[in-house]
């Protein structure tokens, strides 16, 4: 468990460095199988959307909520 967690913590320092500057990502989770990371950000917009990731952190990146601006 501690692998998987120092893991994904290390996927999400990978994935937010691609971020500039106004974008806030925030409360990051592991699915309950590990394969996938779920956040929060608002790197297209305004509006916080989650997002999903591979546990690596940077591959398969997909927006799965479109809130209105």
């Amino acid at each position: 468990m501690k692998i998987l967690f120092t893991t994904a913590i290390l996927a999400m320092a990978s994935l937010f460095s691609f971020a500039d500057d106004s974008c806030n990502n925030f409360w990051a989770v592991v699915s309950p199988d590990g394969n996938y990371i779920y956040f929060s950000s608002t790197m297209n917009g305004s509006n916080y959307e989650i997002y999903r990731t591979d546990i690596d952190g940077t591959s398969n990146l997909m927006r799965l909520t479109y809130s209105e601006e």
